[in-house]
């Protein structure tokens, strides 16, 4: 209307006593409305409009017939008109659209903008009509400017995407379409411009509306067969006909997706074919194992995490403060994913580090881990009691927490639950802190007003905790919190209880009643303002002091609230960690990106400096330290426990009585005289490894040796494992990210699948999960491999060592290699596996290859090891000849000189989907292979010719039972990791699409098969699962996506997180 817009709310019955009746009618919007949702629930509604503005209200429902609108809140933050708006399907959050191209998301309960995407990045969307976003990346055609699609709506299956477009077209996509130049149906029936198109609530038909035209058109959609033909119902899913033509060869190829015909009326049909093109290729076998849809007969045992959730872990960019310690008895604590791990280093023994000389896996053997798994995500902050008895841990929001995080407070030994806060902060915990006494708790929240709560023990051991006392912080985020010691006279004197800190600076807070007060630390011309890492209390000479690091890696002393001292370039670049030196605070533990650990004395000189740089991976940046308790047995002896930003725990022990503890360090006063402090010939024990930046997929356990497995990362690094050992066997620089990797049949050879075009700049993630990727560390130019490692390495080699240290690094990969890069093309590199008797694991690069510039997502090699198959995001799979290997002598080089060549051609490409393929298996007896892709395609073709095998039906008795016949040998699937077939239909929960499963895998003896979901999940059903709604067993301990699962040929199970990193070792047992 003339002089703004007007919204009406209208009664949806015309069979209601009064008919259509407007219920209310507002006028806020200032121009034209442009597009209004509903929740669904129906109780929020969102409208956009011409005046850059998007009112969302409540819709207060009364009795009858009768409903008002209430304003909520007004977005205003966009640039230019609103065009589309999305709510999520539990209406708490938003997401729009303008002219000006933006794409905001906000918070529809406050109203308040959402600045990071990645926050959002798994949220479901109960709609999609935005234009812009993840999911709609590809319908946009080379040339197209943002106003060349006027709408988009994704169907109510989550499977297709429909646009209109100025040129009076209607095109049909997949959803997603993510891909560039992503394939569609065209249709034509209209004028001029198509203003919008939505979908019938049953996806039975689509309506488009013209502008100019003023028609509303009703297009019918069916599943396109061979010759343009449609089918409905359960043809095409259940056809028994054997022909070739079953599926024509260009099936899934640019026909795209489905088809439209002007309809009528309801076809009455079961249209899941339409959705699910993999149903299509579905063919029960002649003879069909037994199949029970019961919950498998047995059980798996979380054993043992490869994984420590570092301070550049964090979930969703968050940075995470020291969260590694020892507990009451000795044993050092610290998250991994939504798991907290207490490792029993075992008794007596030695750890066996790098200094111990043995075999690796031996020496590791004694160790163990227990675990706390009361939380349900990532473990952003954990912290200890004085005495050692007690853990708080704080997780960020999980998808059943309504977007709040939640704390728990367990005993440290036995790991057992003492009380719960859930839901205590909105959208995560990321600081706490013990008072000394113990008996309170601050925390602190990542809202945008980074809330702090006191906690205090009401119940005695923490069985009961209650919220004493709470208030706003700075705007800034929260990197630290610690309280003032005890005999620190500014807590009596002044009464500050403790302090947080971060990028703007520190507060020094008390409570008073239920409140909290701070008030801000000052800096001085001298010592300038800087964001500030990390905090702890020294005793001085003559007084205590608060040291506080900061990020331009200065120490700064503060005397009440202002910089009374401090010690310049006490690490070159941020000091990221302190940790205080016993009870009475008589020497200063440091940390920093400098990847040195030094240990300061009461009048802040550095007493002596250990560079923990030859024991790590990939960045021995120092992001947490914890001084061990005094041993009463060994009073003298320092030890620290050290976690890397790579992902290593390191134990530091000074040696004991050493004659080499310096001048300074006699000077320090209390505890610190009677202790050696120096540990600059201190023994380092690696007592962990992870991986580390970006996600981790590739996985891949030996084939003939149950103990060993592979894995591979974006952090440009190949690692293999032991089981039994528990240990990192040997860590191999890539030249690039890389997401798979598999074993030769003999267990002496290594496939390893990149994205050859990163070693320009990291591309992206292989799966996206609603927000582009986050690009690893490692690919912006930082060094991949510590600098004196390579030093050290080639000088092994040099010297020809044979037993001296473990040697599980190795250099010449990564940004360190420089010009070495130009020599490596190809996205697959093919390597030697060598394990000699003395233990020492030899892995030399043999072969690269393969012209793909999209990610490799899956690799492997036929049964027989003569051909290797390699499933690529560019729709393809590609061939290759692979020589035949003996098993004779691995590290004898002219055994792989043939192999040198094999990747520079590809035998034939696959080029039938229409869609990333994602998974691959071969047949025992290597004639024919089976494929997925990102479309939900099931296609077959032939080893040998890479002919498609269109005939589903041919193939069909691989899936069955075999019989004492000799022509049958060989007819059974060698491995089941194709997420879609008979064997894995089963798996599908109702609603799930066949994105949120990522990996499946069939057990060793063929009786169990295991999947990894989106959601944290590990699940174990029972194999051939082949019935809808089959009953499973299911573990969480994975904080984000479980990318992969396999298991040993010894039936024990591992799985991968992507964005935690770790891996978890099951063991599985009968019931």
């Amino acid at each position: 209307e003339k002089g703004g817009g007007v919204l009406r709310l209208y009664s949806a019955d015309p069979h209601a006593s009064k008919g259509i009746q407007k219920l209310d009618e507002k006028t806020d919007a200032k121009e034209w409305i442009s597009d209004v949702k509903f929740s669904a629930d129906g109780n929020t509604l969102a409208v956009g409009a011409h005046d850059c503005k998007i009112y969302i209200y409540t819709v207060e429902t009364g009795t009858g017939e009768s409903a008002k609108l209430k304003l909520r809140s007004t977005f205003a933050k966009h640039n230019s008109v609103i065009n589309h708006l999305d709510l999520s399907a539990d209406g708490r959050f938003m997401q729009s659209n303008c002219s000006a191209y933006e794409l905001l998301f906000c918070d529809t309960t406050t109203g308040k903008q959402i600045t990071s995407a990645t926050e959002l990045r798994d949220v479901k969307w109960s709609t999609w009509t935005c234009t812009l976003g993840w999911p709609v990346q590809g319908i946009w055609a080379a040339g197209m400017d943002g106003s060349d699609i006027n709408a988009v709506a994704r169907s109510h299956s989550g499977h297709l995407l429909a646009t209109s477009d100025d040129l009076g077209k209607v095109n049909l996509f997949r959803y997603p379409a993510v891909q560039a130049g992503a394939g569609s149906v065209n249709y034509a029936a209209h004028s001029s411009h198509v203003m919008n198109v939505r979908w019938t609530a049953a996806d039975e038909c689509l309506l488009s509306c013209g502008g100019n035209d003023k028609c509303l058109m009703q297009w019918r959609h069916s599943m396109t067969l061979a010759g343009g033909s449609s089918s409905r119902g359960q043809g095409l899913a259940h056809s028994d006909s054997a022909d070739e033509e079953e599926f024509p060869a260009g099936a899934g190829g640019s026909a795209g997706p489905a088809a439209f015909d002007f309809g009528g009326g309801p076809s009455g049909g079961d249209e899941a074919g339409a959705v699910k093109p993999w149903l299509g290729a579905v063919r029960a076998p002649k003879n069909p194992p037994p199949v029970s849809p019961a919950a498998p007969n047995a059980h798996l045992e979380l054993q043992w995490v490869n994984g420590y959730t570092s301070a550049s872990a964090g979930a969703k960019n968050t940075k995470i403060s020291s969260n590694l310690f020892y507990n009451a008895s000795n044993c050092p604590v610290y998250p991994a994913a939504a798991v907290a791990v207490q490792l029993h280093c075992g008794e007596g023994g030695e750890k066996g580090g790098r200094s111990a000389g043995k075999d690796e896996a031996v020496s590791r053997a004694a160790f163990k881990q227990s675990f706390f798994q009361g939380h349900d995500d990532d473990i952003l902050c954990l912290a200890v009691s004085k005495d050692r008895r007690f853990i708080a841990t704080g997780q960020t929001a999980s998808k059943s927490s309504k977007g709040k995080g939640s704390i728990i407070v367990w005993d440290a030994v036995q790991s057992r639950l003492l009380c719960r806060m859930d839901g205590c902060h909105q959208r995560a915990v990321c600081s706490l802190s013990f008072n000394p006494e113990g008996n309170q708790l601050v925390s602190v929240g990542q809202d945008d007003s980074n809330t702090h709560i006191l906690w205090e023990d009401q119940g005695g051991g923490w069985s009961k905790a209650q919220q004493v006392a709470t208030s706003k912080g700075d705007k800034a985020p929260v990197l630290f919190s610690r309280w003032v010691h005890t005999s620190n006279p500014m807590a009596n004197t002044a009464e500050y209880h403790f302090l947080t800190g971060g990028a703007d600076g520190v507060n020094f807070w008390k409570s008073q009643g239920s409140s909290l007060s701070k008030k801000q630390g000052r800096f001085t011309k001298r010592y300038k303002a800087a964001p500030l890492l990390c905090a702890a209390n020294i005793q001085g000479k003559d007084s205590w002091r608060m040291v506080v690091g900061t990020s331009t890696g200065d120490l700064y002393l503060y005397a009440e609230r202002e910089v009374c001292d401090g010690v310049e370039g006490a690490h070159k670049g941020p000091v990221l960690c302190l940790a205080e030196g016993g009870d009475d605070c008589t020497f200063l533990v440091s940390g920093g990106r400098d990847h040195l650990v030094k240990v300061w004395n009461q009048a802040m000189q550095p007493i002596s400096v250990f560079d923990v740089s030859p024991f790590s991976v990939v960045d021995a940046s120092v992001a947490s330290l914890d001084v061990r308790p005094t041993d009463p047995h060994n009073p003298s002896a320092l030890t620290l426990l050290v976690g890397t930003y790579g992902g290593e725990i390191i134990e530091l022990s000074a040696e004991k009585g050493s004659s080499h503890a310096s001048k300074k360090g006699s000077d320090a006063g209390g505890a610190g005289e009677h202790r050696n402090l120096d540990l600059s010939h201190s023994t380092a024990d690696v007592l962990l490894h992870s991986h580390y930046s970006g996600e981790l997929w590739g996985l891949a356990p030996h084939p003939l040796d149950p103990d060993v497995y592979a894995t591979v990362g974006d952090d440009k690094t190949l690692r293999i494992w032991s089981i039994r050992g528990n240990c990192l066997l040997k860590a191999q620089p890539l030249y690039w990210p890389a997401r798979c990797v598999a074993w030769h049949p003999l267990g002496t050879a290594l496939a390893v699948g990149f994205h050859e075009s990163a070693k320009g700049g990291y591309k992206g993630a292989a799966k996206g999960k609603g927000g582009a990727a986050a690009a690893p560390a490692a690919a912006k130019g930082k060094s991949t491999v510590p600098k004196n490692a390579a030093k050290r390495n080639s000088a092994a080699v040099e010297d020809g060592e044979e037993g001296g240290g473990d040697n599980i690094y190795e250099s010449g990969g990564g940004a360190s290699s420089g010009p070495a890069d130009t020599s490596h093309k190809g996205a697959i590199h093919l390597y030697s596996f060598h394990k000699p008797s003395n233990g020492r694991i030899e892995i030399k690069k043999r072969a690269d290859g393969c012209t793909s510039l999209a990610w490799i997502n899956d690799i492997k090699f036929s049964p027989d090891g003569r051909v290797l198959l390699a499933g690529s995001h560019d729709k393809r799979l590609y061939a290759f000849d692979i020589p035949e290997l003996s098993s004779g002598d691995a590290s004898n080089d002219a055994v792989w000189a043939p192999w040198a060549k094999c990747l520079d051609q590809a035998k034939y490409e696959f080029n039938k989907h229409s869609s990333a393929v994602l998974h691959v298996d071969f047949t025992l007896d290597g004639r024919y292979f089976q494929t997925n892709c990102q479309a939900a395609e099931l296609l077959f073709g032939a080893v040998d010719t890479g002919r498609q095998e269109t005939s589903a039906t041919k193939l069909a008795d691989y899936n069955g039972q075999l019989e004492d016949d000799p022509e049958l040998e060989g007819r059974q699937w060698a491995s089941q990791t194709c997420k879609l077939g008979w064997t894995v239909q089963g798996i599908w929960p109702p609603g799930a699409d066949t994105t949120d499963i990522n990996s499946v895998d069939r057990s060793a003896d063929g009786k169990l098969l295991a999947t990894a979901d989106d959601f944290g999940n590990v699940k174990l059903f029972r194999f051939p699962c082949a019935q809808d709604a089959s009953k499973f067993l299911s573990y969480g301990g994975h904080s984000s996506h479980v990318t992969n699962v396999r298991w040993t040929t010894a039936n024990q199970l591992l799985s991968v997180g992507g964005n935690d990193k770790c891996v978890f070792v099951w063991s599985m047992s009968e019931k």
